[in-house]
C-alpha cells in the first residue's frame, strides 16, 4: 500500500489490516475494563466501606452491596482476559505472521548482494518477532488511557482539590518521562544496526569456517566478532537503561500522588474512611496506566522503526524474471530449430562374444 510519500509501507498495508478484525473487539473489551477499574469499583468501594457502620446500613444492603463488589471485579477481569486475548495475542500474531510471509517470499526473490548477508534473520528475529512481543502491550495502554479519564473524573468527585495535587504530581511524572522518552527511538535504530553487523559477522564465520583454518584467521576474527558484540552490547545497554527508567518512574508516582492527596485532604478536613479508601483504590488503578501510558510511546516508536527497515527491504531488487516456459502446442508452430536432408544416423553394432575380432561394425 502506498503512502503519501514514503512508498509502500508494511504497517499499513500488510499488518494493520490483519490485525483489525481483531483489534478492535478486544480494546473495546479492554477499555471497558479499564472504566469499571478505575470508576465503578471505587464507587461500590465507598457504599461498601459505609456499610460497615450497622447505623447507616442493615445486613441485607451491606450482603448486597459485597455482591455487587464481587461482580464488579468479575465483570473487570473477564473483559481485561478476553479483550487481552483478542487484541493482544490473535491481533498481534497474525499481523506478525503476515509480515513475516512476506520477508519469506521476498528473501527468495532478492538479488544476489541486494541486502547484507543475513538481514532477513535480523528482521524476522530483532524487528518482528521482538517487537510484536512488545507491541502486544499496545492494547493495555489504550486501556490505560481510558482508564485515566474515567479515574481523574471520579477522583475529583471524592477528592475535589486534593486529588487534583496528586494528579499534578503524575502528570509531572509523565513529562519526565516523555523528556526521557525521546531518546528511545534513536537508540533501538543503533541497536538494531549494530545486531545486523553481529549476524553477518557470525554467518560469514559460520559459511568460511573451512578457509578460516586453513588460513589461520580464527584469531583475526575472534577480534572481529568480540568488537561487533562489544558495540551491540553498549547499544543494548543504553536502550535498556532508557526502558526500566521510563517504567520506574511511572512505577513510583502514584505511590507518591496517593500520599500527596491524602495529606492535602487532611489538612483540609477530616479524612474519612469513605473518601480514603476510594482515593486509594483509585490511585492504585491508574497506577498501571500512568506505567503503560509512558510506555505506549515507546511502543510505537519500535514498531514504526521495525515497519520502516521491514519497508526498506521489500524494496530492494529482485532477481530478473524467467522467460516463459513453451509448451508443445507453441512448439509445433515455431520453427524446426535443426533440419536434416539425406542424413543416415547410426551407431556401432556390439559384437557377439565368441567372435569379437571379426565383428563388421554394421550401421543402422
Amino acid at each position: 500500500r502506498l503512502g503519501a510519500a514514503a512508498g509502500p509501507n508494511v504497517l499499513r498495508g500488510v499488518m494493520l489490516p490483519v490485525a483489525w478484525p481483531h483489534f478492535w473487539p478486544g480494546v473495546a473489551l479492554m477499555c471497558a475494563s479499564g472504566i469499571i477499574s478505575s470508576a465503578v469499583r471505587p464507587l461500590v468501594l465507598s457504599y461498601g466501606v459505609a456499610a460497615m457502620d450497622p447505623a447507616n446500613c442493615d445486613v441485607g444492603t451491606a450482603l448486597g452491596i459485597g455482591a455487587a463488589l464481587a461482580l464488579t471485579m468479575l465483570a473487570e477481569n473477564w473483559t481485561k482476559v478476553q479483550g487481552m486475548h483478542l487484541a493482544g495475542d490473535l491481533a498481534i500474531f497474525r499481523s506478525a505472521s503476515a509480515a513475516i510471509h512476506l520477508l519469506s517470499l521476498k528473501a527468495a526473490r532478492l538479488r544476489a548482494g541486494a541486502a547484507a548477508e543475513g538481514a532477513e534473520h535480523t528482521l524476522v528475529g530483532k524487528d518482528i518477532v521482538a517487537s510484536s512481543e512488545m507491541f502486544r502491550y499496545f492494547p493495555m495502554c489504550l486501556q490505560a488511557l481510558v482508564s485515566v479519564i474515567a479515574g481523574i473524573a471520579t477522583l475529583i468527585v471524592y477528592a475535589g482539590g486534593a486529588g487534583a495535587a496528586g494528579l499534578a504530581v503524575m502528570l509531572l511524572t509523565l513529562v519526565l518521562t516523555g523528556l526521557v522518552g525521546k531518546d528511545v527511538k534513536p537508540a533501538q535504530a543503533k541497536m538494531l544496526e549494530a545486531s545486523e553487523g553481529t549476524a553477518a559477522v557470525t554467518r560469514e564465520i559460520v559459511e568460511s569456517a573451512k578457509l578460516i583454518k586453513m588460513m589461520l584467521w580464527e584469531e583475526l576474527y575472534l577480534e572481529h566478532v568480540c568488537a561487533k558484540r562489544a558495540v551491540e552490547l553498549r547499544h543494548i545497554r543504553r536502550y535498556r537503561l532508557l526502558i526500566n527508567g521510563v517504567v520506574m518512574i511511572g512505577r513510583g508516582s502514584p505511590i507518591i500522588a496517593t500520599a500527596v492527596t491524602l495529606v492535602v485532604y487532611s489538612a483540609s478536613g477530616t479524612l474519612r474512611a469513605d473518601v480514603a479508601f476510594p482515593i486509594i483504590a483509585i490511585f492504585q488503578a491508574l497506577r498501571a496506566p500512568f506505567i503503560m501510558l509512558p510506555l505506549m510511546v515507546t511502543l510505537v516508536t519500535m514498531i514504526k522503526v521495525a515497519a520502516k527497515r521491514s519497508s526498506r527491504y521489500l524494496l530492494l531488487p529482485e532477481q530478473p524474471p524467467l522467460p516463459p516456459s513453451t509448451t508443445a502446442a507453441d512448439a509445433a508452430k515455431a520453427p524446426p530449430v535443426l533440419k536434416l536432408e539425406d542424413a543416415a544416423l547410426g551407431w556401432p553394432t556390439p559384437a557377439p562374444p565368441s567372435s569379437a575380432s571379426s565383428a563388421a561394425p554394421a550401421a543402422t
